[in-house]
């Protein structure tokens, strides 16, 4: 099934790489986490959904943010980034930016729903908006 991707118009390089970067994240911090499902983009970032079947797996929020974080510090290739073989694929499908161009990657909210079986999360990516959010 291939993912699916929602108001695409909002997708820009940066986005792109910054929902691999926090994949990423998802996949160190809670490895039995599925396949990405999809991406809705917005204005500052978008909304990923991955297929999730285990426990509560919230309170890796911090975990993930700071995986994908140190990605951008690093300016890690992204052809280097740790994912799947079919997060890779989903990533090649658009032209993203470098790591390092992302700017930084705030999330905004990380959450289990166990009755879907998903695992939700909402992403601001670039500097990180004033007062906090």
């Amino acid at each position: 099934k291939k993912m699916q991707v929602g108001n695409d118009a909002a997708r820009d390089g940066p986005k792109h790489s910054a929902v691999f970067a926090i994949v990423a994240g998802v996949r160190k911090a809670v490895p039995s986490a599925g396949a990405m499902a999809g991406v809705h983009y917005d204005k500052r970032g978008g909304k990923i959904t991955i297929q999730y079947a285990g426990d509560d797996c919230a309170g890796h929020k911090d975990k993930v943010e700071e995986t994908a974080n140190k990605i951008c510090d690093d300016g890690v290739p992204l052809d280097q980034f740790e994912i799947s073989p079919a997060d890779r694929e989903a990533m090649a499908a658009f032209a993203g930016a470098a790591a390092s161009d992302i700017g930084g990657i705030t999330l905004k909210s990380f959450k289990c729903q166990a009755a879907k079986e998903q695992l939700i999360i909402e992403f601001y990516a670039g500097k990180r908006p004033a007062g906090g959010g």
